[in-house]
């Protein structure tokens, strides 16, 4: 699943630009994106697994 939505958001920050962006996994579970400076956690509920997320 959290694969899946990485990729999904990598693709919707590519559309249309006809970059080539490269991925560089970084410590800590965050990734970063070459072309757009961007750096994001790898982890789509990171908040909810670490413990932090909401509770209902």
């Amino acid at each position: 699943m959290n694969k899946k939505l990485i990729a999904a958001f990598v693709l919707s920050l590519s559309a249309g630009t006809g970059a080539q962006a490269s991925l560089v996994a970084r410590t800590g579970g965050m990734v970063y994106d070459d072309v757009n400076n961007i750096t994001w956690v790898a982890d789509a509920n990171l908040a909810q697994t670490s413990g932090y997320g909401c509770r209902r």
